[in-house]
């Protein structure tokens, strides 16, 4: 009877745990989230650090070919089924060398907005590195349905942009 008894113990505490670890992470964990590209140099349209979302593909086309402008030849757009995704995108911005980078690494649910988590990496302090300026940018495919705002935020949790999603 003991045996019974802290087998249901043991299996409460664990549920008390879990319940807490939900809370606290806020929402619906790993929102799929597919990455489409991520690179050193974004062309035109990521000298300006920033974030964006594209719910079609007229917008998201446009995006991509300044992406990779200057670039020949120039890949094709992935295909998006913009009824079902969406793409969020992320620049650093312009930098003297290279070891920068950008990663949009995980997806979440949070009421009604859309929470991407970003990895911003820099060079560590005395590395040596490239001297050539890049624009690092990360491109990623989100599923549709995890809000009315997409909210890009740090490791930390800490908001770094917060954009109204638009119907497709």
């Amino acid at each position: 009877m003991n045996r019974l008894l802290w087998r249901w113990g043991w299996l409460a505490l664990c549920g008390v745990a879990l319940a807490a670890c939900a809370a606290a992470g806020g929402g619906r964990p790993d929102w799929p989230m597919v990455q489409i590209a991520c690179g050193g140099q974004s062309g035109s349209a990521g000298v300006a650090p920033g974030f964006a979302v594209y719910a079609d593909e007229s917008s998201f086309a446009a995006a991509f070919a300044a992406i990779h402008a200057g670039e020949l030849p120039s890949p094709p757009v992935p295909g998006v089924d913009f009824d079902r995704w969406l793409v969020a995108a992320g620049f650093l911005g312009q930098h003297p060398t290279a070891g920068y980078g950008i990663d949009l690494a995980s997806a979440r649910v949070e009421g009604d907005r859309l929470v991407v988590t970003v990895v911003r990496r820099a060079p560590p302090a005395g590395a040596i590195t490239a001297q050539v300026i890049t624009t690092p940018y990360c491109l990623v495919r989100l599923a549709r349905g995890g809000g009315r705002t997409v909210r890009f935020v740090d490791e930390a949790g800490q908001r770094l942009a917060e954009l109204p999603l638009q119907a497709p």
